[in-house]
């Protein structure tokens, strides 16, 4: 009930906020893509078919197939909408990902057809809101849009990460996500702000995202202080995440932004540039984990038992991709392949941790359920992602955009080798949204 009262505080605010601007004759459309944002950050959804009944089933995206914000949205925007659909044409990973959700509903390997309906749901409701968005929000109102939300969703993060864990009040982590409570002391092993979200790798990695935005908007003096002073904002609330790899991704995807501002026009992978972006990022990096008052959380920690979750689920991938390796066991499908092909996991573990919960490797997650066919693809966009924005930025075109995708394709990279944030329900949109917009304006 609190989360639906908190949902119609921002309704709220944002028509306060919209009858002001248009009082002033100013246009309030980026206010509809602010909202999207903030109410894909609380993660307010409704299941509206169940994939699985009594255990924890589907990928990524659980098996239950949902209503979220983007469907709701879309039925408000159309009237807006203006223009013909083009994402066959521009997007041309959109085509990709369709391509592999029809091979996915004919894989013989795939053991949840429905897991797999929750992502065609989830990913084409996205596409065709962003398509919405598209024909009536030109890129100025865009950023604003972006920003607005992104700001709003700082300021709130703040305050919750300073009341838990910082000062202990358990009760901050109740009114948004469920399990969050559960979630934020990582089943009683270490407290970790988790804001809004449901764990605190959800909140490391939103702080990511928002913070190489930021770092875009400063660099191209874009609300410029108010961007510096969101970053600094971030960097405490990060820390209170306690996200170890968090801390180290953060300061290599920071400077990796800012290095690619810096020499968009000039060969990145020359020895040069690799030495004097490798050199001092990796002496920050070690200064953190063995030098900085942060260090006790890398050294004096189940840092050790982690490594070993990790290789657990590696171990797990690589027998599930040995079983269809060509094809993979479809989309947001491989909890229900794992849980059917039980000595998966029996034959290296009897801990239930690794049937309830994806394969912490977003790229592992991309190997099993789609297949070397799905993982070549991956690994290709990854890469011309990075440099076809490094191209915009070296052009002086689309600079915002282009920064904030290359900080977020190195936050999947870097971020999603331990852990599947990336993938959720809460994260995995704001993906698709920037890439599918610096893809939509890149050369403008």
């Amino acid at each position: 009930m609190l989360k639906i009262i908190i949902l119609l505080l921002i309704i709220g605010i944002l028509v306060v906020r919209g009858l002001w601007i248009m009082y002033n004759n100013r246009n309030v459309n980026f206010l509809l893509l602010s909202f999207f944002l903030v109410a894909t950050a609380f993660q307010y959804s409704f299941i509206i078919i169940t994939g699985a009944k009594n255990y924890n089933g589907g990928g990524t995206l659980g098996p239950d197939v949902r209503i979220t914000v983007a469907i709701i949205l879309l039925f408000i925007v159309l009237p807006y909408f203006k223009s013909k659909f083009d994402s066959f044409k521009k997007n041309k990973w959109v085509n990709v990902i369709y391509l592999l959700c029809a091979i996915s509903f004919i894989n013989p390997y795939n053991i949840s057809y429905i897991s797999t309906l929750t992502f065609v749901v989830f990913f084409v409701s996205h596409i065709f809101l962003f398509e919405f968005f598209y024909s009536f929000l030109n890129k100025e109102q865009l950023i604003k849009g972006i920003y607005d939300a992104l700001f709003m969703l700082c300021i709130i993060q703040f305050p919750l990460a300073i009341c838990f864990p910082l000062l202990g009040i358990h009760s901050v982590t109740v009114p948004f996500q469920d399990d969050a409570e559960l979630l934020a002391t990582r089943h009683g092993q270490r407290d970790g702000a988790v804001g809004t979200f449901q764990h605190p790798g959800f909140l490391s990695f939103f702080v990511l995202i928002a913070s190489c935005f930021f770092l875009a908007c400063y660099l191209k003096k874009y609300n410029k202080l108010p961007s510096l002073g969101i970053i600094v904002l971030n960097t405490f609330t990060l820390i209170l995440t306690y996200s170890r790899t968090a801390y180290l991704v953060y300061i290599f995807d920071l400077s990796a932004v800012y290095f690619f501002y810096k020499n968009a026009a000039k060969p990145i992978l020359s020895l040069l540039n690799i030495i004097r972006f490798i050199l001092p990022v990796s002496l920050i990096i070690l200064w953190v984990i063995f030098y900085s008052p942060l260090s006790d959380n890398f050294l004096d920690s189940n840092i050790d038992e982690m490594a070993d979750v990790r290789l657990v689920f590696f171990a797990i991938a690589l027998d599930a991709f040995k079983i269809s390796p060509i094809i993979g066991v479809g989309l947001n499908a491989h909890r229900d392949f794992i849980r059917h092909h039980s000595s998966l996991v029996t034959a290296l573990s009897y801990d239930p941790f690794f049937f309830n919960n994806p394969i912490h490797n977003v790229h592992l997650v991309v190997l099993v359920e789609t297949g070397l066919i799905g993982f070549i693809l991956w690994i290709i966009f990854l890469l011309t992602s990075v440099f076809k924005a490094k191209n915009d930025i070296a052009n002086k075109k689309n600079e915002i955009l282009s920064l904030s995708h290359i900080g977020v394709i190195i936050a999947v990279v870097a971020y999603g080798m331990t852990g599947w944030a990336p993938f959720s329900l809460t994260m995995l949109p704001i993906i698709f949204f920037f890439t599918f917009f610096t893809i939509k304006y890149r050369g403008i």
